[in-house]
């Protein structure tokens, strides 16, 4: 992802940590690696499965969804899956938000004052992006969280999951608010 500016590349490398690089080099290091890359957020031990960068709409704000290829089993060894950070980028800027286990996916609000992240294991959560603040309770569907998105009022979250089915919910307390649709 281009921050705003178009001075700095952010990307999630392939050991899960969030990388912050220059978009110009000299040419005299056009073979080696840029002598400021600067490496944010929890290393984990194996290689990502899913990793995600989203822009808030008003280009203020990201966040960085890094999931692992295993599930850790010791409460003690888990990272935080979801880091939320700003634009200009600084290792001091980002910060884990707390979503218990594998994160898949993660989108701002329109009005990009919310962010909304799922898990593998059915479960999301709107979090307020200025802080990171849960914004209600950690809510539970039947299947995966593989994607989520606002509505264009940011009223409503929709998720869509590995089980066929999109599901509609109301974004501040996190009930249903109309029938899932079973995809054929």
């Amino acid at each position: 992802m281009l921050e705003p500016s178009g001075d700095r590349w952010l990307a999630v490398t392939e050991d899960a940590r969030l990388a912050s690089l220059p978009t110009r080099q000299p040419s005299s290091s056009s073979n080696r690696a840029p002598t400021d890359l600067r490496f944010i957020g929890a290393r984990l031990q194996t290689p990502p499965i899913a990793a995600q960068l989203v822009r808030s709409p008003d280009g203020r704000r990201f966040a960085a969804v890094v999931a692992p290829s295993h599930r850790l089993s010791a409460a003690s060894e888990q990272k935080p899956c979801l880091w939320l950070g700003r634009f200009p980028h600084e290792p001091t800027s980002e910060q884990a938000l707390d979503l218990p286990g594998i994160c898949s996916s993660a989108a701002f609000s329109p009005d990009s004052s919310r962010i909304a992240a799922g898990t593998w294991d059915g479960r999301f959560r709107v979090f307020r992006a200025a802080d990171g603040v849960p914004m209600g309770a950690l809510i539970q569907q039947e299947g995966p969280v593989n994607s989520l998105t606002f509505d264009a009022t940011g009223s409503i979250v929709i998720t869509g999951s590995t089980d066929r089915h999109i599901r509609f919910w109301d974004a501040a307390p996190g009930r249903r608010v109309a029938p899932a649709i079973e995809l054929q």
